[in-house]
C-alpha cells in the first residue's frame, strides 16, 4: 500500500506541475465568465437580456463536453504519450507492480479531475449567488457536481483501456470522442440501448438532489457504472502488464 501511495502522489504531482493544468483552470474561468454575462448583461437603462442558462446547462456544458475532453487529453498524456517517448520507463524502475503503476495513473488522473470539477461548482456557484440566485444554490450546484463525478470514473478506466489498443494518442482521443457520440445519439435515438451505457447516468443528480428517488434507478446506474470500471481496468491492466517498453 505505501509503494502505491507513493507513486499516486508522484503521478499527482507531474499531473499538477504541468502547464496544462492552468490552462484548464483558465477554460473553466472563461465559461464561467461566459456564463455570468450571458445572465447579467444590461442593455441600454431599460431593458436586460433574459438569462441564458442556468446551473444545470452550465453543468450540462462541463460534463458532457469540457470534463469529457480534459479526460480524454490527460488520460491519453500519462499514458500513451509516457509510452512514445519512453519516459514510462522511469516509472517502471521504481518497486511497483506494473498493475499497480496503471492503477496509480488512473487514480491520479481521478484526483485531478475531481479537484476540477470542485474549482468549476464552487466558482459556478458562488457567480449565480452573486447574480441574485438564492444561498442554497451554492449546496446544490456542489453536490450535483460532485455526484455526477461517479460516472466520470468509469470514463477514465474506459479511457485509459484505450490508450493501451492504440499507439496514437490522437487515434486514441478521437476513438474516444466518437464512443461519447454514439453515447449522446443512442440517448436520443435508442434510450433503451442507451441505458447499458454509463454516460447517460451523468444526470443522475437530478433524481437524488430532488427527492424523486428511485431505488432501483440508482442500484441499476451504480452496476452498469462499476461494471465499465472493473471490466476496463482489467482489460486495460492486462494489457498494460504485456507491453515490453
Amino acid at each position: 500500500m505505501l509503494q502505491f501511495n507513493a507513486t499516486l502522489s508522484n503521478e499527482l504531482t507531474r499531473i499538477f506541475k504541468k502547464r496544462k493544468t492552468i490552462v484548464f483552470c483558465s477554460i473553466d474561468i472563461a465559461i464561467i465568465a461566459i456564463y455570468v454575462l450571458s445572465r447579467g448583461v444590461s442593455v441600454t437603462g431599460s431593458v436586460t437580456l433574459s438569462a441564458m442558462g442556468s446551473l444545470l446547462s452550465l453543468h450540462g456544458l462541463f460534463f458532457m463536453i469540457v470534463f469529457p475532453l480534459y479526460i480524454f487529453m490527460e488520460t491519453m498524456d500519462i499514458f500513451r504519450g509516457e509510452m512514445s517517448n519512453l519516459t514510462i520507463r522511469n516509472s517502471l524502475l521504481r518497486p511497483v507492480s506494473r498493475t499497480k503503476l496503471y492503477l496509480a495513473k488512473a487514480c491520479a488522473v481521478c484526483v485531478f479531475i475531481f479537484s476540477q470539477i470542485l474549482f468549476v461548482s464552487v466558482s459556478g456557484a458562488v457567480a449565480s449567488i452573486a447574480l441574485g440566485d438564492p444561498a442554497g444554490t451554492l449546496l446544490y450546484n456542489v453536490a450535483a457536481f460532485v455526484i455526477s463525478f461517479i460516472p466520470m470514473i468509469a470514463l477514465i478506466f474506459f479511457t485509459a483501456f484505450v490508450s493501451q489498443i492504440v499507439k496514437n494518442g490522437l487515434l486514441g482521443m478521437l476513438l474516444c470522442i466518437f464512443f461519447l457520440l454514439i453515447s449522446y445519439a443512442a440517448e436520443a435515438l435508442a434510450p433503451m440501448v442507451s441505458a447499458f451505457l454509463f454516460m447517460r447516468h451523468i444526470n443522475m443528480h437530478t433524481m437524488l438532489l430532488t427527492g424523486n428517488i428511485h431505488f432501483y434507478g440508482i442500484f441499476s446506474a451504480m452496476f452498469i457504472i462499476t461494471a465499465y470500471i472493473g471490466v476496463t481496468f482489467t482489460a486495460g491492466a492486462l494489457l498494460f502488464e504485456r507491453k515490453e517498453f
